[in-house]
């Protein structure tokens, strides 16, 4: 006799409707033995077999529908502009979540992770680092220890406001006008208090950067990379390879678990993408020894209504029509 308990007819007609829509979708569901699990994908089927009803997603897992707890569509409010990307960033938030090493809900952000601060720890013994005195960085969580270790060894810092939503779009910190303040550096070094503490400064206020750091759901050994979704990071480099402040050469780095590393053919690099010079992990230190091409500066054909309207310096930045 079967354990199964037979699911409602609108339910199963949402899960037909989620596959026939190729829809990406988020769902929640008790295993027997995993317990409460996550997963995200495109439903492919939805069948009977061995007096059950089942969903077939598209990298084969199937899931027995009395066990869903719910379901929904995967999307961020940066979804829909390229559904390949959606579906990838799905994936890694689901592997992340799955393996138990993200730290808190990865879905919709640039995921902090297990190992962070010894992916930082790494990434302080590259050249690359040692050598730079000017450090530009992400506000993400899983890149605090990065800004730490930066005050720490005595570097400038610039992080961007995020979403970029000032005219003086980054913030500068240094460990000696922290320390006159009496601001920990530890604490200047997350996200909020950075915004407190740190000094928002222009373009022109700028000094030219030594390296970049760069937040990433997925990246590719060859130096491709993907955020969120929302294009800031690329906009920040192309306005400071516009003012002079990044050059060809500038490396680009992050910080990410090596789950976050997928294959070069799932994350083709396109000619407004940035490339990455090295991936650090809690694990391994990986220079990609990219040859793609970097972007000359802003690609006004690629800038949106709805940046515009949102990130203030693009709008003293636009050439007149």
């Amino acid at each position: 006799m079967s354990d199964y308990t037979p699911v409602s007819c609108d339910f199963h007609d949402r899960l037909e409707a989620f596959a026939t829509l190729r829809t990406l979708c988020r769902i929640v569901y008790q295993h027997p033995v995993q317990g409460l699990t996550e997963a995200h994908g495109r439903i492919v089927d939805v069948y009977a077999a061995n007096r059950a009803d089942y969903l077939r997603l598209q990298d084969g897992s199937e899931i027995r529908l009395d066990w869903i707890q719910s379901v929904g569509e995967a999307t961020t409010e940066w979804s829909g502009c390229h559904a390949d990307k959606d579906e990838l960033r799905a994936a890694v938030w689901s592997h992340l979540k799955q393996a138990q090493v993200a730290i808190r809900d990865p879905f919709g952000h640039i995921p902090n992770f297990v190992g962070a601060k010894q992916a930082a720890d790494r990434l302080a013994t590259l050249p690359i680092w040692q050598q730079a005195s000017v450090i530009k960085c992400n506000p993400d969580s899983p890149q605090m220890p990065v800004r730490l270790r930066a005050l720490q060894d005595g570097k400038r810092l610039y992080m961007a406001v995020p979403r970029l939503t000032n005219r003086r779009c980054f913030v500068e910190l240094t460990a000696e006008v922290l320390q006159q303040k009496q601001v920990p550096l530890t604490q200047a070094a997350t996200m909020r208090q950075a915004l407190i503490h740190g000094r928002k400064v222009s373009f022109e206020e700028m000094q030219p950067i030594d390296l970049v750091i760069v937040g990433c759901v997925a990246v590719t050994r060859q130096g491709g990379r993907m955020g969120k979704g929302a294009g800031f990071a690329d906009l920040e480099l192309a306005m400071l390879k516009t003012f002079g402040l990044v050059q060809p050469n500038t490396p680009i780095a992050t910080t990410v678990h090596d789950l976050q590393i997928v294959e070069a053919a799932k994350l083709p690099m396109q000619s407004h993408d940035w490339a990455l010079n090295w991936i650090v992990t809690p694990e391994q230190a990986i220079e990609t020894q990219t040859t793609h091409a970097q972007p000359a500066g802003l690609d006004w054909d690629r800038i949106q209504p709805e940046q515009l309207q949102k990130i203030p310096i693009l709008r003293l930045l636009r050439p007149d029509p």
